[in-house]
Order: structure tokens, then C-alpha cells, then sequence
């Protein structure tokens, strides 16, 4: 930061800039998913076809899967059934609790770190109170 500017003006350019990332991953998700040929990816026979490929390692992989089909807003059911129709009902439950889980704190510590700034702009003071008060 340099002398000529102020750091509140310093702090909102940062807000903003976090603000227009966190709205340019949104769309590029919803592009990725809707518009590419990810899209394919996403029936029942393909993801087995690709597991099918993957060995061993194909639990681990379905469950990367399933937590980065959480960040781009792939609907849980899709996911969870394809892990029942993979894997079976019990370890598919399992891996899909795992994959879930990951999922959901990677969406928090996007959320965090490029959705907080612009949550603070909507809600204003009642943010920091709340941080406060943890």
C-alpha cells in the first residue's frame, strides 16, 4: 500500500476484487457442468466406464469426484445415487459421506476466503459483531 492510498479505499479494492472472483468461479462452474463436455461425464455408465479404468484406486477417485461435484454445484442426489449404483448401497454410502464432507469444506474455505467481503458489503457491522462474539 502506498502513501497516496487510504486503507479503507485499499480494503474495499481488496473486497471487490475477492467479490468478482468468487462470482467469476460461480459462473465458470455453472459453465463447466451445463456447457462442457464434463457433462457427459455425468450419467450412470460413463462414471462407471471411467471408475472401471481407475482399479484400486476408484473409491478414492468417486469420492474426489463427488467433493468437486459439490464445489460446482452438481446436485447431491445425481452423485449419491451414481455411488449406490458404483459401489452398492454400503460402501457406497461411505464413500459418498467422505466425498460429501470434503466437498462441503472445500466450498466453506471458498466461501471464506473469496464470499466473506462481499457477505460483510450486504450485512455490514452485524459481521464483525458476530466475529467478535466467537
Amino acid at each position: 500500500m502506498d502513501a497516496a492510498t487510504p486503507p479503507k479505499a485499499s480494503g474495499r479494492r481488496k473486497a471487490m476484487l475477492k467479490t468478482g472472483l468468487f462470482l467469476l468461479f460461480i459462473v465458470a462452474a455453472i459453465g463447466l457442468v451445463r456447457y462442457s463436455p464434463l457433462k457427459a461425464y455425468l450419467t450412470a455408465d460413463a462414471l462407471q466406464q471411467f471408475l472401471n479404468t481407475m482399479g484400486l484406486w476408484a473409491p478414492v477417485v468417486f469420492m474426489l469426484v463427488y467433493a468437486g461435484g459439490v464445489c460446482l454445484f452438481i446436485p447431491g442426489t445425481l452423485l449419491t445415487g451414481l455411488g449406490a449404483a458404483i459401489f452398492g448401497a454400503y460402501w457406497g454410502f461411505q464413500y459418498v459421506w467422505v466425498g460429501a464432507m470434503v466437498g462441503a469444506c472445500l466450498a466453506f474455505l471458498i466461501g471464506r476466503t473469496l464470499g466473506r467481503d462481499f457477505a460483510a458489503v450486504l450485512i455490514g457491522d452485524k459481521l464483525k459483531k458476530y466475529d467478535d462474539a466467537i
